[in-house]
């Protein structure tokens, strides 16, 4: 008759919490609540590219649940992450630097930690999905990748530098100074870890397979910078690495320099569209689209940039190339009223779409009579801490009501006070006479308060 139940174990503190041995016994009698704390673990993230010339920067952040979307902000965290990095204190996240002056293979860890977290520290390389791996290899001499975010399809200049740790210090001098050397390329898929559309470097599309690199010439200045132009015509988060391997024409037979860096490109807007569009803001220029209150289908389709100052509107849109491995969710979308003017804006059935491949469509119903555009507005800061910019769509409708309701009163005042002689003409009561009154419905049953106006009322006068 023994019932075991392990709720929590904590072997660092030296005892386990709610270890019960009998199903009989009052469990509060024996079991210790365990404690509680605000941070769910701590997260470090950083490049996997260290050199002992230079201290690497890492990313420290206490989460508050375990995807790390929150950050605990409701006091001060203080660690350090060892090796080589001091004492912090920071609220949320923060940054630190960690040196390593030998070349080796370090783990990094969190270590006097307040609060104490409640599970083990995790962390992410090159952007990656976090995890428990923790290492970091230095080394005396590499590439130093450093890659821009960028607009998708726009360019940016991408700088390659080749760096050694100085014979005579720990500072980092140029590994070549006024040289071309061959520097093999090839790029990874990070967020999303698939896509179709390859990174250029010089114009040249580099590979996407470690195993079979594209190899450049690069031409190192007195600095040792190798300037290039980097472009990428999808969305989302991309690796770049970088190896140059020594060889006796250049008399550095055995020399292996890596680097690598991650870059974050996002649409430069969204093209939206139905499954009609109007001419003008009119019953003439509008076939009807939809009854108010029935499903139609807005499409989402994130869009690379063709050209500065292009507006963010369907028709400039239109033939923009699509951005297919864009992801966001919550996108707010919204109509507003075209015509009839002065009428009520009604409402869309949803306040956001998601945005899980593009393009995508989603469904809405519009509530009122009338023209509207819809507007599609990404959250602020939701794409890798980037505001995208969203869009506009052309006119759509014409909404009409999905049923009308007809209503009729009279009333009719006896001849002779409190009767009427037969045959005898018989009048309306004052303000009594017959009154027909026709009401607009959306599908919901709502009162559509636009129907009334203008030419949007079909019935003759």
């Amino acid at each position: 008759g023994t019932s075991w139940q392990t709720i929590e174990g904590d072997s660092s503190a030296n005892h386990i919490y709610g270890v019960c041995t009998y199903a009989s016994v009052n469990p509060a009698s024996l079991c210790q609540s365990a404690p509680s704390s605000p941070v769910h673990h701590y997260q470090l993230a950083y490049a996997s590219q260290a050199l002992t010339c230079q201290a690497q920067t890492v990313t420290v952040s206490a989460c508050a649940d375990a995807a790390c979307s929150t950050r605990y902000t409701s006091g001060t965290s203080s660690l350090a992450v060892s090796p080589g990095g001091s004492a912090i204190s920071f609220v949320g996240s923060t940054t630190t630097n960690i040196a390593v002056r030998s070349a080796q293979t370090v783990s990094l860890a969190v270590s006097n930690a307040s609060p104490a977290a409640v599970n083990a520290t995790l962390c992410s390389i090159d952007g990656g999905t976090p995890s428990s791996n923790c290492n970091l290899t230095f080394a005396y001499s590499g590439l130093l990748v450093q890659a821009p975010d960028l607009i998708a399809g726009k360019a940016d200049t991408l700088t390659v530098t080749a760096v050694r740790t100085s014979d005579n210090s720990a500072s980092c001098v140029p590994a070549f100074a006024k040289v071309s050397r061959p520097v093999q390329f090839w790029s990874t898929y990070v967020s999303p870890n698939e896509g179709s559309s390859p990174v250029l470097l010089g114009g040249s599309a580099i590979s996407g397979n470690r195993g079979s690199p594209t190899t450049l010439t690069l031409n190192f200045n007195a600095s040792g910078q190798a300037p290039l132009l980097l472009n990428y015509a999808d969305a989302g988060q991309v690796q770049i690495d970088a190896r140059y391997v020594g060889s006796s024409a250049s008399g550095d037979v055995g020399l292996t320099m890596d680097g690598a860096d991650t870059f974050i490109s996002r649409p430069y807007g969204l093209h939206l569209s139905t499954d009609a569009s109007c001419s003008a803001a009119s019953v003439a220029g509008c076939t009807v689209l939809r009854a108010a209150g029935d499903s139609f289908q807005l499409r989402i389709r994130a869009v690379a940039w063709q050209a500065d100052g292009e507006p963010r509107t369907a028709a400039k849109l239109a033939d923009n190339p699509s951005t297919p491995n864009f992801r966001l969710s919550d996108i707010a979308v919204a109509s507003t009223l075209v015509a009839p003017a002065g009428g009520d804006n009604g409402s869309l059935s949803r306040a956001s779409c998601p945005v899980s491949d593009s393009p995508t469509s989603c469904d809405l119903s519009e509530s009122e009579v009338g023209v509207f555009t819809i507007s599609a507005t990404p959250p602020s800061g939701g794409y890798f801490g980037y505001t995208v910019d969203g869009g506009q769509s052309d006119l759509v409708g014409r909404f009409t009501p999905a049923y009308l309701g007809a209503s009729a009163s009279a009333q009719l005042t006896p001849a002779c006070g409190t009767f009427s002689y037969q045959q005898q003409e018989i009048g309306f009561a004052t303000g009594q006479a017959p009154l027909l009154t026709v009401t607009g419905y959306n599908r919901q049953g709502g009162v559509t308060r636009n129907y009334d106006r203008g030419d949007f009322w079909r019935l003759s006068a």
